[in-house]
């Protein structure tokens, strides 16, 4: 590097390149940003998710919703009158809507060790859910009903571990010693 105090130069890498004297470049070819200039366009995307609010219908018959889903909920009732849409012939959704505890068809929420629980078992059971060889769960997703806060739970069905089929016997070459009577 050659030069004086002040003068800055690179130095050529390669035979036919030319220097960069950076005491030519002038300020007006330098573009500063600002913090504004940083900042996003449009609204920022947030990769959190809602929480999923889950329960599940025990292998009894009992519509169980955890602590952690009823928080999320805020719920504090403990009566519900229970439905599911007119006219189908399985049911696919059931609705909890909020009752007062004194009044007649209303189910009451019992507390569980870490949940609480409805049990309709024989009603679910006269409406074609086989709960006992098959695991429901079903996602909680609140909705507004004549004025008041219900609550939709779109069940969904889960093979239970103990219905696998059973492992199919190999069909390969034996391997081993021949037993003594073959």
């Amino acid at each position: 590097m050659k030069g004086g105090p002040g003068e800055r130069t690179l130095p050529a890498s390669a035979p036919g390149q030319t220097r960069i004297d950076f005491k030519d470049m002038t300020q007006s070819a330098i573009h500063f940003f600002t913090p504004q200039d940083n900042a996003p366009d449009g609204p920022v995307k947030t990769n959190e998710k809602s929480p999923q609010l889950r329960g599940y219908i025990s292998s009894s018959g009992k519509l169980t919703l955890p602590l952690s889903t009823l928080e999320q909920l805020g719920l504090a009732h403990s009566a519900f009158l229970v439905g599911t849409d007119a006219g189908k012939r399985r049911i696919k959704t059931l609705y909890l809507i909020p009752a007062e505890p004194g009044e007649p068809e209303t189910f009451t929420m019992s507390q569980g060790a870490k949940s609480r629980f409805i049990e309709l078992g024989p009603l679910l059971r006269n409406n074609g859910l086989d709960f006992g060889a098959t695991k429901y769960s079903f996602s909680v997703s609140p909705f507004t009903y004549e004025g008041q806060s219900a609550y939709a739970l779109a069940l969904r069905e889960e093979k239970a571990a103990d219905a696998q089929q059973p492992k199919a016997p190999y069909m390969g070459k034996p391997r081993g010693r021949r037993k003594k009577g073959q």
